[in-house]
């Protein structure tokens, strides 16, 4: 997948946000290969992602260079096993003892800015962690999601200022997220409840810093495949935008309520 500049699941092709005329993971998707295994050092898990996309097609891009990623993680403990190199947030505890860091790498010459405003290369990294722990005496399932990204991409802030003209004004900056759950372990009804609480901080270079409280609770009937919510949210990613990132963004920190429900068949 391609990583959108906003960090969410949905990356429509429109300029601005995705390059120009839809130039850069349509819909999150991106074309490319991927080659990827496991080996078992020492009684652990290790898995290895290397990979070769498209990236951003024109713009910036004129000479037509790829996109190269690569991902490792080390399983400490139980190892996930997942269909080819998907990863997930939690196992609500089917998976045992989970111990998991990571870290991953993306790199496209000329992969972000604006032609005609400033063009920079775009280099991505993070690291992950995943804690997952079955407490003793059937006493629930505790998880822990932590991760931190930095990206460069410095195509300078008179690009930055103008996001919807020419400009693929990926995100450049860092940014964090810690999650806490609690999966309490007797059904009620026909699931079991799950509270748990969020932070997200992003702090782009060229633009104010954004951030958000998320607490809820989530009633798992069966774990991805059928699941309702109901949370909070607090902070000013909304206000100040998800996708722009120039200078003299302003925006209050507002709260919100939602119930959604997620099935998957």
């Amino acid at each position: 997948p391609f990583f959108p500049a906003d960090f969410s699941e949905n990356t429509p092709g429109t300029a601005g946000n995705n390059g120009p005329a839809g130039s850069a993971g349509l819909y999150g998707r991106d074309n490319g290969a991927v080659f990827y295994g496991k080996i078992h050092p020492f009684g652990t898990h290790l898995q290895y992602v290397a990979s070769v996309f498209t990236g951003l097609r024109g713009g910036p891009n004129d000479t037509g260079s790829l996109m190269y990623a690569g991902r490792l993680q080390w399983n400490l403990l139980n190892d996930e096993e997942n269909n080819g190199y998907y990863t997930r947030g939690t196992y609500y505890g089917t998976a045992g003892d989970i111990l998991a860091i990571a870290g991953n790498v993306q790199h496209q010459k000329d992969g972000a800015g604006s032609i005609t405003a400033g063009r920079s290369d775009f280099t991505g990294l993070s690291v992950d962690l995943l804690l997952e722990k079955l407490l003793p005496n059937n006493m629930g399932v505790f998880t822990f999601n932590g991760e931190f990204k930095r990206f460069f991409a410095n195509y300078g802030a008179a690009a930055a200022a103008n996001p919807s003209g020419d400009c693929f004004c990926i995100f450049n900056g860092h940014s964090w997220s810690v999650l806490g759950s609690y999966l309490i372990p007797h059904e009620i009804g026909i699931g079991r409840f799950q509270p748990y609480v969020r932070y997200t901080s992003v702090d782009p270079l060229y633009s104010d810093r954004r951030a958000e409280w998320e607490t809820g609770i989530n009633y798992v009937i069966d774990g991805f495949d059928a699941r309702v919510s109901a949370y909070y949210r607090y902070g000013d990613f909304n206000t100040k935008g998800t996708n722009n990132f120039g200078p003299n963004v302003v925006g209050d920190k507002v709260d919100s309520f939602h119930v959604a429900l997620q099935l998957q068949y």
